[in-house]
């Protein structure tokens, strides 16, 4: 099994002697690393010192993995890689590695590491489940907490208790007086470097209390002062470099006139070890002492000696940077090189750093502007989102009206729309279009895509439609691409203002352009669009196509963002069309994605629509908790569309028998406008709440809903839309009216693949026939309902159904769970997967699982279904599949 701890402490608390405690265990192939202030900016460096001694494993994983990985360390070529790719390769390796031999992971100082370093190691070991791997991490408080917040436990080392600190002084420093052993015992309250490295007079010297880094720094110091002048001038290159090798330190030394001989004082006096060519300061704090001590002249004059012995690497641009007073085009250019070495390698916090410390030192605004705005992209891609909206400000404030100012519009407003803020996007996607409109059509047309989005978000529909004219103006009808971004955001936006007329045909022309036009292929975006139009016009099979291709793509490419939209969108088809646990399992990546990638309103999307399933399966507690955290971040991001959200509360209502003063009320009251009861036709809110309103009595507060739901249903044309309209309709008919409309509704839905609101129907209509005294008529569609319930594992229908099924005086047999209702969301991916015929390694490099993982999961698969081969998991997970799809319509 694997295993995770972050130790966390002062400075000298002993983290350093637990890796090494531990380093010392039998039977572990050990791998160490340390974060280094001055390499903090360097990308990857930090995965190279980890990976070194494993690489001959490379080899064994799959090619877009190792090719993603060797790029990223700078070991070939290969680039284009993304940030999760590289986190996924990484976890491949660590357990490819640990198949030979179990594997140790110590990393210390682990708030230096580089960005991308931190991001591929946390995204690795939080994925390493039953691998032989296990990880420590040392790491000071409040000190950027790089695996902060990444689900990996955390212990606080505690200062040493009175009594073992005494026994420490004791037996280390026996030549104390016990007074002077008493003063330091207090001074260093219970830090064990303190402990051993305080001089005794500190005490005496210390007037008021001061944190024990800062007592530490000042002895390192003054040992450090009394040494020679040439020893205390090499002291200080060795603490300003970003390496320790002797080679690049014998170099930058000779610059200033001195050799390595001028160390050995330092190590004499036990400041640094040089040994196997490596140089490395005993403490962290010496380093960083020596270094604040200095001067900036004499500073600058040591990053100088360094850049000239670097000259031509990413380390010599950043020392030459450090070495300049003001602009400087030299080192401006040297770091706008190391940028796009880190952004091809997919290092893109390494590259907002250098992007932005090369705008700082650019002489001319056209290079400022430039460099500023690449660097907000780079920061936006590596998740920094507040960073990226900062630099973004000051390039704006060097650019005219035009393009250039266009383009970081556009990159704010996509930061926006993705963050929640639809309002503030909507105007800056606007703003972007209007200056995109001549110099970049494509994007303009992007722009007001987003922006439509963003206001049908926040409840502006008429706001929407009005953009989406202009979406027409703007686009280049020869273009497909841009044909087809047009038809579908003014489609969508006329049918959400009730005009499907005008509408419907626009997202008619979408669905034609898709299929007319090479769209699909190398375009993976337009595979969501696509998937889009199908679910607007109600063909939801080819819904579900499109968006299996785009998982399967993202999967593939590693492109997290895409597989939280593109999950999402496959889960939501599988849901219409019963496909619960497949569903179910979509939707649990899509949100995990959504995580991985910082997508608030994704998450929501996806919280709502599970917690709609959770409530039409009867687990009310996961489905309210998911609900309430749903509604948590929308509150934070002023989210205004919730139908999705409101959906789950009345299905949670409504599957346990409604009761008076349901909760439905004040989350509709939440939502202010009645406009946002539209949606897409295939997914009706409307016709939720009016059952609901029928439940509780209110039978004119349901018809006055009613009314226009159903006029709108026969004019968009669709069958879903006007069947669950006529299922309406027949709850609130007479006696003598109530059949007709229910028969139409199962004519309407046998055209349509929605099975639970097929099914939902069937209970309807059996309820009102065994109300009429009907009760062989009800019978037939009670059974008929039951049997697609069970299947579906929806048991508070089912129960519901049995109970009206009984009161027709019909014994009923026990409810019989689906065949695959015990795996996991997470298994259910594993067997679908390996149903395909894909290896463990494939199937782990798509689900970003370690492939011994995935061999857990297939036991437990084959454990739980009683079967023994893939071959048998193929048939089973079919033969549920289709129990479903054919249920009777």
């Amino acid at each position: 099994m694997s295993g995770a701890l972050v130790l966390v402490g002062e400075p000298g608390i002993g983290k350093t002697a637990l890796l090494d405690y531990a380093a010392a265990a039998t039977g572990f192939r050990v791998l160490r690393a340390r974060g280094v202030q001055s390499e903090a900016e360097l990308a990857f460096a930090a995965l190279l010192e980890v990976c070194r001694p494993i690489l001959g494993a490379v080899d064994r994983l799959e090619p877009p993995q190792a090719e993603a990985l060797t790029g990223a360390l700078g070991l070939s070529d290969v680039e284009g890689a993304t940030r999760f790719t590289i986190g996924a390769a990484t976890l491949a390796l660590l357990g490819a590695a640990a198949e030979e031999c179990p594997l140790l992971l110590l990393v210390d100082d682990a708030h230096w590491l580089d960005r991308a370093s931190a991001d591929a190691l946390a995204f690795a070991i939080r994925r390493l489940h039953v691998d032989s791997v296990a990880a420590l991490f040392a790491m000071r408080p409040g000190e950027g907490r790089p695996f902060s917040g990444r689900q990996l436990p955390e212990l606080e080392l505690e200062p040493l208790d009175v009594r073992s600190a005494a026994a420490l002084l004791a037996d280390r420093r026996a030549d104390l007086e016990p007074s002077e052993r008493a003063a330091l015992l207090g001074l260093a309250r219970g830090n064990p470097l303190a402990l051993l490295e305080l001089p005794r007079e500190a005490a005496e010297e210390q007037a008021g209390p001061v944190r024990v880094g800062k007592q530490l720094e000042r002895a390192f110091c003054a040992r450090a002062e009394r040494l020679p002048e040439p020893s205390r001038r090499a002291l200080l290159v060795a603490a300003a470099a970003s390496t320790g090798e002797i080679g690049v330190m014998a170099e930058a030394l000779e610059r200033l006139g001195l050799s390595l001989a001028a160390l050995e004082p330092a190590e004499a006096n036990g400041l640094l070890t040089l040994d196997a060519g490596v140089l490395a300061f005993r403490h962290p704090l010496i380093r960083s002492a020596i270094y604040q001590a200095a001067g900036a002249s004499e500073r600058r004059g040591a990053h100088r000696a360094l850049a000239g012995a670097l000259e031509g690497e990413d380390r010599g641009a950043w020392h030459l940077a450090a070495a300049v007073v003001g602009p400087d085009a030299e080192a401006a250019a040297a770091l706008e090189r190391v940028a796009e070495t880190a952004t091809r390698r997919a290092g893109y916090a390494a590259a907002a750093a250098a992007y932005e410390r090369a705008g700082r030192l650019s002489q001319s605004t056209e290079d400022r502007l430039r460099r500023l705005s690449a660097a907000a992209d780079a920061a936006w891609l590596a998740g920094r989102t507040a960073h990226a909206l900062a630099l973004i400000e000051e390039a704006v404030a060097l650019t005219p009206q035009d393009g250039r100012r266009g383009v970081l519009l556009h990159l704010r407003g996509t930061i926006e729309h993705f963050g929640g803020n639809s309002i503030g996007a909507a105007t800056t996607l606007e703003h972007a279009a209007a200056l995109l409109a001549e110099s970049n059509p494509h994007l303009a047309c992007l722009s007001l895509i987003e922006a439509t989005g963003s206001l049908l978000a926040a409840g502006e529909v008429g706001e929407a439609v009005a953009l989406s004219e202009r979406l027409l103006q703007i686009a280049d009808p020869t273009q497909p691409d841009e044909h087809l971004l047009t038809s579908l955001g003014r489609g969508s936006a006329l049918v959400m203002d009730g005009r499907p007329e005008e509408g419907m045909p626009f997202l008619h022309r979408a669905a034609a352009t898709i299929r007319e036009q090479e769209l699909l292929a190398g375009q993976p975006r337009n595979l969501t669009w696509a998937a889009m139009a199908a679910y607007w016009l109600g063909d939801i099979p080819a819904m579900a196509s499109y968006a299996a291709t785009a998982v399967r793509w993202a999967r593939e490419h590693a492109a997290v963002a895409t597989l939280t939209f593109a999950a999402r969108l496959l889960g939501r088809a599988q849901l219409l069309t019963g496909q619960w646990s497949a569903a179910r399992a979509a939707l649990e990546e899509s949100l995990g994605a959504a995580r991985i990638a910082g997508l608030m309103n994704q998450q929501v999307q996806s919280l709502a629509l599970l917690a709609w399933l959770d409530a039409a399966q009867g687990r009310e507690g996961d489905s309210r908790r998911r609900i309430g955290e749903a509604i948590t971040i929308a509150d934070g991001l002023n989210l205004v569309w919730r139908n999705d959200l409101l959906r789950a509360l009345v299905l949670l209502e409504l599957g346990s028998g409604f009761v008076e003063q349901s909760p439905v009320s004040r989350l509709l009251a939440s939502l202010g406008n009645p406009l946002l009861l539209r949606d897409t036709p295939a997914s009706a809110t409307a016709p939720e709440l009016v059952e609901a309103l029928i439940r509780t009595g209110d039978t004119d507060g349901a018809a006055a809903l009613l009314e226009p739901f159903a006029d709108e249903a026969e004019r968009i044309g669709q069958p879903y839309p006007q069947a669950v309209a006529r299922r309406c309709q027949g709850l609130l008919a007479g006696e003598d009216a109530y059949e007709e409309q229910f028969l139409r509704a199962l004519e309407l839905h046998a055209l349509d693949s929605n099975v639970f609101a097929t099914t939902r129907t069937r209970l309807a209509y059996g309820e009102r026939l065994r109300r009429s005294g009907r009760r062989i008529d009800a019978r037939e569609q009670l059974k008929q309902a039951i049997d697609v319930f069970d299947r579906l594992d929806a048991v508070p229908w089912s129960t519901r159904a049995r109970s009206e099924l009984r009161a027709t005086g019909e014994r009923v047999s026990p409810r019989n769970p689906a065949l695959t209702e015990q795996l996991t969301p997470q298994e259910r991916q594993v067997a679908v997967l390996a149903a395909e015929g894909k290896t463990n390694r494939e199937i782990g490099s798509q689900l970003f699982l370690s492939p011994k993982t995935i061999e857990w999961h297939l036991s437990h698969i084959y454990r739980k279904l009683g079967i023994t081969s893939r071959g048998k998991l193929s048939r089973a997970l079919h033969d549920e599949s289709q129990a479903t799809l054919m249920a009777p319509s």
